[in-house]
């Protein structure tokens, strides 16, 4: 990744999170490695990663960032009991 209009932060973390991916790490630890760098260049209050098993699109973890366990709790009901805002299959434009 040469030339990012994002500047050699964003370079930096690119090349970090590619030797990560490219390492052997369990999914948590992965994720939790990303959100690190990624935070460097894209500052956020708080955030949620979430593995999600491709065969069956269920979330088999959670990264969480700052996130009250409040705020967790009512993010998974909300996850598990109301439907989807964009159905899967359907375009979102």
């Amino acid at each position: 990744m040469s030339g990012s209009a994002l500047g050699i932060g964003a370079v930096a973390a690119h090349d970090a999170i590619v030797r990560l991916c490219a390492g052997n790490l369990p999914p948590l630890e992965l994720l939790e490695q990303v959100a690190r760098r990624v935070r460097t260049v894209v500052p956020y209050a708080a955030a949620g990663w979430l593995p999600t098993d491709p065969g069956t699109l269920l979330h088999t973890g959670v990264v969480a960032d700052d996130v009250p366990g409040e705020i967790q709790l009512r993010l998974i009901d909300n996850e598990l009991t109301e439907p989807d805002a964009i159905p899967a299959g359907a375009s979102p434009v």
